[in-house]
This record gives C-alpha cells, sequence and structure tokens, in this order.
C-alpha cells in the first residue's frame, strides 16, 4: 500500500502486483475490479478513475447512513410504561427505553462513526492480520475534522449576536477529557508501554474503555437527572403546596406592616421597602407566580381593583421587570422648556406624571392617569399627551388617545384617561406608554415625570389540558372511541392545541381509523369530547393499543405537568379489546409480526422503491426538479435502488434496517479502502495522506452537514459540537479497539510453524525495513507489530491541536456565554483559529511523511 514516492516496503494482505513504472499496489479486497491488466493502465488515468469512484462511493455512504440513522432513531424512540404516584394515585407515563446519552455514545456514535470503524476492521482483516495506514490514520484524520472543521462552521451557522450554548456540561466535560486522553493513550500504546506493538491487554484495556465512557457519561447524565427530579417531585408530591396570597392582599398587608413600624413613612419610602419584600416574594417572572396563584385559586378570573396607590404599584412593577432600568432612567429625566432667570427667582413651574408606572388589569375597562403640577400655579398652562405602543399595540389591548391638557388657573391636577380593551385572548402581561410634551405657560415650564408606562395584567387564565383519564378501554365493536379532554385552573382565554394518533400495537387503517387536527376551547369552555373510529375486521387478533397525544398548545395554555407527556404533550392510551377474545382472553397464535403490520411494512417496502425511482421521491415532485436535482438523483440512483432493499424502519423495532443498512456499509466501507490505497499509489500519494485528507474528509462530510442543521434548529450546542467529542472517543475506543483484539488474539494464537508466523518473521525480521525496531528481540514468539513512525507523531500533533481548540470553546463560553455564535467579530476570529488548526496538522504531517 506505498506510492511511487515511498519505497519502503508494506505488507499486503494480498498478492502484490509490480507495474513498470515501478511502482507497487497492493490488490484490494475487492479492487481492482480487472486485476493485473487494471495495473498497466496509465497512472493518470488510474487516478482520475479511483477518485470518481472514491467520491461516488462517499456518496453512497452518505445515503446508507441516513437510512442507518434513521433505524437507529426508531430503536431509541422505543417507549415503556410506568407507574409513579402522584398525590397518592397511581399515574401511568411513558418513558423511552433509551437513555439519551447511551443512546448517543452508542448507537448514535457507531451511526455516525460506522464508515471508520469499519474501514480498520477490514483492513486488518484483508490485510491477514497485520497493520495498516488507512483505518488508523482515517479515524485520527476524521477526529481532527470533526473538531477543527464543524466546529468553526457551527459557530459561523448561528448569526451574530445570538448565542447557543451547551446544557449538559457534565456530560460533555466527561465525553470532551476522553476526546483527548483516548490519544493520549494511543501515544501511550504506541511508545511507552511496549513500543511499536499492541499486546492483548492494551487491546482489550481500548475496548473496554468504551463501556466506561457510557457509563461514565451515564453516571453524570443521570445524576443530574435525579437532582431536577428530586427537586421537581418535592414541589409538586411530598410537600403541601401553600396557596399564595394574591397580589393587592400582599401589597396590602405589606403597607400596613410598615405604617406600623413607621407611622411617619413618607409615600418615596413606602415605595421602596415594598420593593424589597417583592424582590424577595418573586424571584422569577411575574407570569409565573401569577398563573402558579390562579392555579390554587381554582382558576377564577380575578378582575378586583388594587388597594394600593397607582404610586406603590409603580415601584412595586419595577422590581419584576428588569430590562425597564435603562427605560426609567429616560423617564425620570428633567427637561427644560424656556430656562430664564425667574428660575432663580423661584417664578416657574413643574409639571409631569404622578409615577413612572402605572398597572391595571384587562377587566378595568379604563385607567386614569393623574398629571400635576408645582411651583406657580396662578397662570394657565397646556401641554400635549400621546399614546405609543410597546408590547400592547393599539385597539388590540388598548384605544389610542390624544390631545390636550389646559391647566385653568391654580388648578393642580388633570387626567387622562385611556381606554383598555378587554378581549378573550391570553396574550400575557403587556405594557404602553403615554408622553407629555410641548408645554406652554406665561412662566418657565419644568418637564418631570414625561413618560408613564402602563403594564396591562391579563386576566384571561388560559388554564391546563389533560385528558380526564389516562387509558381508554374499547371493542372492536364498538365502531368508535370517546376520550374526553378537561381544562382546569382557568377557562377564560380562547386556546387550542394539537392531536394525532401515534401506532402501537394497533394499526392505523387496519384497527382504528388515524386522525389528526386541532381543538379549540372558548372562553368558559372547560371539557371537549374527541371521538375516533374504531375499525372492526372480524378477525381473530389479541388486545391492541394505540396513542392519542396532544400537542403544540396554543394561548398561553399548558399540559398538566403531572400526567403522561409533562409540559411538552398529553398523552393517552386507547385499548382495543378484540371480540374474539371475551370469552377467552388468552393469545393463541405468537408471531413477531401481525398480519396488520406486515401488511403495512410490505406497503412501506414498496412506497421506498418508489420514492428511490422518482426525482424528490416522487412522480408528481418529479415536475417541479431542477436540473441540478435531476443530475445528482440519476448520480446516486443506483444507490437509492440497492438500499431501497434495506427492510423498513418499522420491522422488528429498526433492527431488520439496522443490520441490513451496516452490511451495505461495510461492503461500501472496502471499496472506499481499496480505491483510497489504489488511488494513492497510482499518484504517488501515501496511504497516510490519503486517509487523513480524502478518505476522512468524505466519511465526514454527512456530519458536518448534520452538525450545521443542528446547530441552527436547536435551542443549544449539544446536538452540535458536544456531539462531536463523544464521537471522536468512540473512534478509538471501538474503532481500534476493535481491530486490535482481532488481531491480538490472532497472532497469539497462530499456528508458530505456519506460513502466517514465516511471513510475520519475513516482515519484522532482522533484514526487513523494520530491524532497527528489534522486532526479533522484543518478539519473539509473535505478537501484534503495530511501528508507531508516522501515526504516533500525527497522533501527538493533533492532540495538541485538540487541547488548544477545547480551550477556544471553553473561552467562548465564559466569555460570550455560549460555544456557538456571539459576536461576529470573535465569532469569525474564533472561526479563523479553528480552520488554522486543522491546515497546521495537515501541514506537519504531510511533512513528517514525506521528509
Amino acid at each position: 500500500m506505498t506510492g511511487a514516492l515511498n519505497n519502503t516496503l508494506t505488507v499486503c494482505g494480498n498478492s502484490e502486483v509490480f507495474i513498470p513504472d515501478g511502482s507497487k499496489c497492493c490488490m484490494g479486497t475487492i479492487l481492482p475490479i480487472f486485476g493485473d491488466a487494471e495495473q498497466q493502465w496509465p497512472s493518470a488515468l488510474r487516478g482520475v478513475l479511483y477518485f470518481v469512484g472514491l467520491v461516488w462511493m462517499f456518496l453512497g455512504v452518505a445515503i446508507v447512513a441516513d437510512i442507518f440513522m434513521a433505524a437507529i432513531e426508531q430503536i431509541t424512540s422505543k417507549e415503556t410504561v410506568v407507574y409513579m404516584d402522584v398525590h397518592g394515585k397511581k399515574r401511568r407515563f411513558h418513558v423511552k427505553v433509551w437513555n439519551y446519552t447511551v443512546a448517543n455514545l452508542t448507537l448514535m456514535a457507531l451511526g455516525s462513526s460506522a464508515p471508520e470503524i469499519l474501514l480498520s476492521v477490514f483492513e486488518i482483516l484483508s490485510g491477514e492480520f497485520f497493520t495498516g495506514k488507512l483505518g488508523p490514520s482515517t479515524i485520527v484524520g476524521s477526529a481532527a475534522f470533526n473538531l477543527l472543521i464543524i466546529s468553526p462552521v457551527c459557530i459561523m451557522a448561528i448569526p451574530s449576536p445570538e448565542i447557543r450554548y451547551i446544557r449538559c456540561t457534565g456530560v460533555y466535560s466527561v465525553t470532551a477529557f476522553a476526546s483527548v486522553a483516548a490519544y493520549l493513550w494511543l501515544l501511550l500504546v504506541l511508545l511507552g508501554t511496549s513500543p511499536n506493538e499492541v499486546t492483548i491487554g492494551e487491546a482489550v484495556t481500548t475496548l473496554l474503555f468504551f463501556p466506561v465512557l457510557v457509563l461514565t457519561a451515564y453516571a453524570f447524565d443521570v445524576g443530574i437527572h435525579r437532582k431536577m427530579m428530586r427537586k421537581v417531585l418535592s414541589a409538586h408530591m411530598d410537600e403541601p403546596e401553600e396557596i399564595p396570597k394574591a397580589r393587592s392582599e400582599f401589597v396590602a398587608e405589606q403597607m400596613r406592616l410598615i405604617r406600623e413600624s413607621n407611622p411617619e413613612a413618607s409615600t418615596e419610602d413606602l415605595s421602596n421597602r415594598l420593593k424589597v419584600e417583592l424582590a424577595k416574594r418573586e424571584p422569577k417572572t411575574r407570569a409565573f407566580h401569577r398563573l402558579k396563584a390562579a392555579r390554587h385559586i381554582q382558576g377564577e378570573r380575578k378582575r378586583r381593583q388594587s388597594q394600593v396607590d397607582p404610586q406603590v404599584k409603580a415601584a412595586m412593577e419595577v422590581t419584576k421587570n428588569p430590562d425597564q432600568k435603562e427605560q426609567d432612567k429616560s423617564v425620570t429625566t428633567v427637561q427644560v422648556q424656556d430656562v430664564n432667570s425667574d428660575i432663580s427667582d423661584g417664578n416657574f413651574c413643574m409639571v409631569g406624571f404622578a409615577s413612572s408606572r402605572y398597572c391595571c388589569s384587562e377587566g378595568d375597562g379604563m385607567i386614569v392617569l393623574n398629571v400635576k403640577r408645582t411651583g406657580v400655579t396662578n397662570v394657565p398652562l397646556s401641554l400635549s399627551y400621546q399614546t405609543k405602543d410597546g408590547t400592547a399595540k393599539h385597539t388590540a389591548k388598548y384605544h389610542t388617545t390624544s390631545g390636550q391638557l389646559k391647566f385653568a388657573a391654580h388648578e393642580e391636577t388633570k387626567q387622562i384617561e385611556v381606554e383598555i380593551v378587554d378581549n378573550d385572548t391570553y396574550d400575557g402581561d403587556v405594557d404602553f406608554v403615554v408622553e407629555l410634551a410641548q408645554p406652554e405657560c406665561s412662566v418657565s415650564v419644568l418637564l418631570g415625570i414625561s413618560k408613564a408606562t402602563i403594564t396591562i395584567f391579563d386576566d384571561d387564565d388560559p388554564g391546563v389540558l389533560r385528558w380526564s383519564q389516562d387509558t381508554y378501554i374499547c371493542s372492536e365493536s364498538d365502531g368508535k372511541v370517546a376520550l374526553t379532554i378537561e381544562r382546569e385552573q382557568g377557562s377564560g382565554a380562547r386556546v387550542s392545541c394539537s392531536y394525532t394518533c401515534e401506532q402501537g400495537s394497533a394499526v392505523a387503517g387496519k384497527d382504528y381509523e388515524h386522525v389528526e387536527g386541532e381543538i379549540e376551547f372558548s372562553p368558559g369552555q372547560v371539557e371537549y369530547q374527541l371521538e375516533i373510529p374504531i375499525l372492526n375486521d372480524e378477525a381473530y387478533e389479541k388486545d391492541e393499543y394505540f396513542k392519542v397525544v396532544l400537542s403544540d398548545p396554543q394561548g398561553g395554555v399548558k399540559f398538566d405537568s403531572l400526567t403522561d407527556g409533562g409540559e411538552e404533550k398529553c398523552i393517552a392510551v386507547v385499548q382495543i379489546f378484540s371480540d374474539d377474545n371475551v370469552k377467552n382472553n388468552v393469545d393463541k397464535i405468537l408471531s413477531l409480526v401481525d398480519k396488520d403490520k406486515l401488511d403495512t411494512h410490505v406497503a412501506s417496502w414498496k412506497d421506498q422503491f418508489i420514492e428511490a425511482f422518482w426525482c424528490n421521491g416522487s412522480r408528481e415532485d418529479q415536475k417541479e426538479a431542477s436540473w441540478g436535482e435531476y443530475i445528482l438523483h440519476l448520480i446516486s440512483l443506483p444507490f437509492k435502488l440497492i438500499f431501497a432493499t434495506c427492510a423498513p424502519v418499522g420491522i422488528w423495532g429498526g433492527w431488520a434496517c439496522f443490520i441490513m443498512a451496516i452490511c451495505y456499509i461495510g461492503v461500501l466501507t472496502a471499496l472506499i479502502g481499496d480505491l483510497a490505497s489504489l488511488l494513492g499509489c497510482s499518484i504517488g500519494l501515501d496511504d497516510l495522506i490519503t486517509a487523513m485528507t480524502l478518505v476522512a474528509i468524505g466519511t465526514s462530510l454527512p456530519d458536518t452537514f448534520a452538525s450545521k442543521t443542528a446547530a441552527n434548529d436547536d435551542p443549544f450546542a449539544d446536538a452540535s459540537i458536544g456531539n462531536i467529542t463523544g464521537s471522536n472517543s468512540v473512534n478509538v475506543f471501538l474503532g481500534l479497539g476493535t481491530p486490535w483484539v482481532i488481531a491480538t488474539i490472532y497472532w497469539l494464537t497462530v499456528d508458530r510453524n505456519g506460513e502466517a508466523a514465516a511471513k510475520w518473521r519475513t516482515t519484522y525480521g532482522p533484514t526487513s525495513e523494520f530491524a532497527n525496531l528489534n522486532y526479533a528481540t522484543q518478539c519473539p514468539d509473535l505478537c501484534f507489530a503495530v511501528p508507531a513512525g508516522n501515526l504516533a507523531y500525527t497522533v501527538l500533533i493533533f492532540s495538541v491541536c485538540a487541547l488548544l481548540c477545547l480551550t477556544m470553546l471553553a473561552l467562548r463560553r465564559w466569555k460570550f456565554g455560549g460555544e456557538l455564535g456571539g459576536p461576529f467579530v470573535p465569532k469569525v476570529a474564533t472561526s479563523c483559529f479553528s480552520l488554522s488548526l486543522w491546515l497546521l496538522f495537515i501541514a506537519l504531517a504531510i511533512i513528517d511523511v514525506y521528509k
């Protein structure tokens, strides 16, 4: 497996072919197709053909990898039912069988790293258990590409100044540490404990690091999960929940206590004291506490008037909205109109709102704002006022108001009335402003508080949705099943949610009619009945079930967090009892797949071929395809038709598709290994460089697009950056551990007097190119020889670059609050830094090989 520029001997598992120009190529597992004759073709022609073939194989891997990942998604999405005591009542919950972290580090990592892992295994098997360059070098090159290229791609994918950060920092810390430690361990094996040799102990240890990594990451994940669950359960189950007092009652009580302790307290002192007490009482947002209080007060709409002076309310509200601090500063800025020397003589007046902040409820219908003037009041004064939208929009939440306030002589107070709109939609608490401007008076005027912010409390409590029961039971002959959705803890707003059916053991179209749509609750409506048709096929069947799922709540409504599905969705199970089993409830027929599901899967298999044949998946969509899509479709059509033979993901829970897809990946990987080796041979490129560049890039490109999509779509960086470190760790522990274990066992058990032993002694004996490594002395009884050479150097360079890149990501988290995105200039700078590390890694590897 060497090129024309490298005359050192490389071991070939199969026969070697010598060609006239002096270069030597190894026969691959499958290629060359035309055998010895193909090696007589011009090197340039063979190089072009092998390169095109390699790129085509990469396309095939990308296609089958999507099928493979779909199977893994089906496997890891499997759910089981658990029962928990909630307020003394046993409730059913659907939970996933696979823990997210375990799935991510096992099946998901296998899906993304399968080509690299299988390439390393096939190289050992096809090379008669001698080590090769392609497998290990591809793993190191792929790790470098993943971390140093995909990371900046994801960083740049987030528009400035948005940020994405890693949420599960515990799991990420474990995988980040392992992603560097794995390669340092590789260095230790190659140069330290047993130089240029891998022992059975080192091979097994490398492979065992994989379950250790999974268990450690799982422990961190479960530890965090248990703390969160303990906190949630203690808040909702173990301790009796206290029904808090209404907000106005609390403020009134605090006012009384403050006045009792300090009868001379001014309004300003009272306001400041209330700020402190409310800050202690409300560490979370206003909406959270208000909705929680509404739950405990049976969801009644509260339209009571405030018992506190508006100025006290204003002080109260300041504590709840830190974002208003800058606005409040501008509100209290003193503006001067026609200031002259009369001010020094006290011949001026000040006019402004009595408070910078006011609040009211939707049900109040109107809010009154007081405008006061002080100083010289024995002369007329006029000024204009105008409402302006904030988060509250005119017409929808209030009616626009504007005009002139005219103070008569000796008049000190005027009022502005703004009509509030009471709708039946939950909008949350919103605000708007009223501004004063253009004061006119015969004396100098100072504008005091010229802008007042009015917060409108939304009293349309949307409530909580839940199924009336966890499980609904029906018979096939019933024809339909009725499910009841209950609305509790509030019904003042118009709300809605989506519903859909999900298959269980019952099959849509065979056992029940699939329905989906949207449910809307009118104001005051507290119940909705959903009917689903049940189909009677009059066949002997066992009892079956399907799920009905509520999702996407709109209008402020939530799902009951203490029911199956939590706050994100609400799940009910419909159990269908077969009429044949009424008298005898014992299954007489056992099978892996029942008839209904088999019919469905056969139809799905047929659809796979139809989608593979037509551009964009169907005859109709093909009419809208562009020329570029046509060309790409024609190039990939052979792969699409071949891979359409993979079993639909619904068969055997996805395992049938999993097995077939990984077999296809194995065949493509063998072809990639042959093509890469032949390409390097024909153009004089060392296998190590071929693997670290062409092969590593080709096998990692699908992950690049997947990570970029995850960075854009997910609110966190775990699925993009977090998965890179896990994948890099798995590449070493599985991609090298597995073939090492196979090879070390082989060389421990091989016949010492056989043909393989003779070939080993020729390859590594005193007269071989590896004579300086003293294998004859180090391994007199044979061993799995792995000359460190260029591989150790590239591993060392990558380890340094990986540490620098991970440090850069940590600094981004510390400085900007997230690993991805952020301000434009730092985003570009850190991306260029990571890219430069990859270029440096490749450059140093090339220099080391050809020095």
